[in-house]
């Protein structure tokens, strides 16, 4: 088995996009972007980017891993 060691000085980081993590998508006086208007996909169905939020259809952005409400928690797990 082999094992390693990262080195004591070793700084680790780390990059998001904004659609990836915020959610908050109506909130602190953002406006609509694309990724707001994207809907849900698969491997089997691509994502719709629709004209305007339409009733019925997912937009997993809205919500994402809502880092907007939760970013002082998220940055104490980095530390």
């Amino acid at each position: 088995m082999y094992s390693a060691k990262m080195p004591k000085n070793f700084l680790w980081g780390g990059a998001v996009a904004a659609h990836q993590l915020e959610g908050a998508w109506k909130e602190g006086g953002k406006g609509v972007s694309v990724a707001d208007v994207m809907t849900v996909g698969s491997a089997t169905k691509p994502r719709e980017i629709t004209d305007g939020v339409l009733p019925g259809k997912n937009y997993p952005n809205h919500s994402a891993i809502d880092f907007y409400h939760h970013y002082k928690e998220d940055i104490k797990l980095m530390a």
